[in-house]
């Protein structure tokens, strides 16, 4: 869980959520060195988890391999406008979704 972002090992990617809960073997940080919390959470759903798993019967990341995964980050202008554009996006697939389901209703 990165702050306010989850990461779980079912591969799904990362989670928002409000609160900074960690169970078993969440990964977490409330800090982010100036850098955007929703960008991050983005930059992270991209990132091939399943090539970082260290055991094959019950897969998990080992905290120094996520250390160690070298990403680029851009100035925190260009994150925030990346994050805020991804997020409008993000909001009409929702919208799309939800509307479709009242259709097929």
């Amino acid at each position: 869980m990165l702050g306010n972002w989850s990461l779980r090992h079912d591969w799904s990617g990362v989670l928002f959520g409000e609160a900074v809960l960690a169970l078993n073997t969440s990964l977490y940080a409330t800090e982010f060195k100036g850098s955007n919390s929703r960008f991050l959470y983005y930059l992270l759903k991209t990132l091939p988890w399943e090539s970082y798993a260290t055991a094959s019967a019950v897969p998990g990341i080992n905290r120094n391999h996520v250390n160690a995964i070298p990403v680029c980050l851009p100035d925190l202008e260009c994150q925030i406008g990346i994050a805020s554009m991804l997020g409008a996006l993000d909001d009409k697939i929702t919208l799309n979704n939800r509307l479709n389901g009242y259709l097929a209703a």
